[in-house]
């Protein structure tokens, strides 16, 4: 895992978190591909702007939403970032603390794929050999 894509990961967390669309952006390969864990691999969204209306549907459900990276963890040519995430509903002000699993791909100083997990094991798996 190099340093820089590290420092990228940082910025990228902080885009998000503090609702800064255009520096995300710039963070960000044209052919990113972002998967939920509720998709199979290979049917993530291709667009850039999907992550962008993916984070703003969280914020419309969810108050107060931070992902806040807590340990990164070199995969081969990944990085899984293990995030903690937290948030309140916007209805029933339900909080919201879990941990969840980031393998992060990187290519041209440019992150080009982002997947989730719910599980570190699946994770640390997916993204290779450390």
């Amino acid at each position: 895992m190099a340093q820089g894509d590290v420092e990228r990961l940082q910025e990228i967390y902080v885009a998000i978190n503090d609702a800064q669309d255009d520096a995300l952006l710039k963070l960000l390969h044209p052919d990113f591909v972002y998967t939920t864990r509720e998709e199979p691999a290979d049917t993530g969204s291709h667009l850039t702007t999907d992550v962008l209306r993916r984070v703003a549907r969280l914020k419309e459900m969810f108050r107060d939403v931070r992902f806040e990276p807590e340990e990164f963890i070199s995969a081969g040519e990944s990085v899984v970032v293990v995030v903690h995430g937290t948030g309140l509903g916007r209805v029933s002000s339900a909080p919201v603390d879990e941990r969840v699993f980031h393998v992060w791909t990187f290519r041209d100083a440019k992150a080009v794929a982002l997947a989730l997990y719910s599980d570190r094991g699946r994770a640390v798996a997916a993204a290779g050999p450390s």
